[in-house]
């Protein structure tokens, strides 16, 4: 069973779904751009609480509060940015 997506999500553009393996393996360029374009997604609750399965926490909570949402900073942490993020545009914003 999948969750809903809430409506503050969908508003911002994420209202389709997509399929990680399909997208990984599209060839397209790396291609760098300025994080103000993606910065505003740290104000939306994409995450949820550790063991409460909702979209209720936002990335600037994990990032001012690392002790509290320490799963969510070890993953941050533990990133490998050898590998680019995804992004797209959607409704005039890019998503990533």
């Amino acid at each position: 069973m999948s969750k809903e997506i809430p409506q503050i999500i969908k508003d911002v553009g994420f209202d389709f779904s997509w399929d990680s393996k399909k997208v990984w393996a599209l060839n397209f360029p790396v291609e760098e751009m300025n994080i103000q374009d993606l910065i505003w997604h740290f104000d939306i609750p994409f995450w949820e609480l550790e063991d409460i399965d909702d979209y209720n926490l936002k990335p600037w909570e994990v990032t001012k509060n690392p002790d509290k949402h320490s799963t969510h900073w070890e993953k941050i942490q533990e990133a490998d940015l050898k590998y680019p993020i995804d992004i797209m545009e959607n409704k005039g914003r890019w998503l990533f």
